[in-house]
């Protein structure tokens, strides 16, 4: 009787240290694991600041030109060019707002949303879909 006991606190006590070691094992998988997803975190945010700065840098070329033209450095432009370019010029300051967004939301991932400003800002409706119906309109003129 006293054998069975002693076997039967000694399997007991093999089957903690297993379950132990098991645990062991899988927190260190864990940790890993958890390692390798900052990284990659890391790594995204990285690639996103990088990308939206360089795009950025792009647009401001864009606009630049675009305004040169609408004030007539590079020559004369007819009325039908000048409503192209301010189409141009709106959709790029659409697409600079949109990678600004961008660069917040890396700042954000980094940890530096404290760099943020937050606002309300209201806007009028009809000039969004003026807008929208413009840009459409240009788009089916040239199907």
């Amino acid at each position: 009787m006293f054998s069975i006991l002693i076997t039967t606190i000694c399997v007991q006590f093999l089957g903690l240290l297993w379950v132990s070691r098991l645990l062991v094992i899988r927190s260190k998988s864990l940790r890993q694991i958890e390692a390798s997803l900052d990284d990659a975190r890391q790594i995204k945010t990285d690639f996103l600041s990088n990308v939206s700065h360089e795009l950025r840098t792009l647009m401001t070329g864009i606009k630049g030109y675009v305004d040169n033209m609408l004030d007539g450095i590079a020559g004369e432009i007819t009325d039908k060019q000048a409503r192209y370019l301010v189409r141009v010029k709106a959709n790029a300051d659409r697409l600079t707002a949109f990678i600004n967004d961008l660069l917040d939301l890396s700042r954000i991932d980094r940890g530096r949303g404290d760099l943020l400003e937050i606002s309300n800002a209201e806007f009028d409706v009809s000039e969004v879909i003026a807008e929208l119906a413009a840009e459409y309109e240009v788009r089916a003129a040239s199907r």
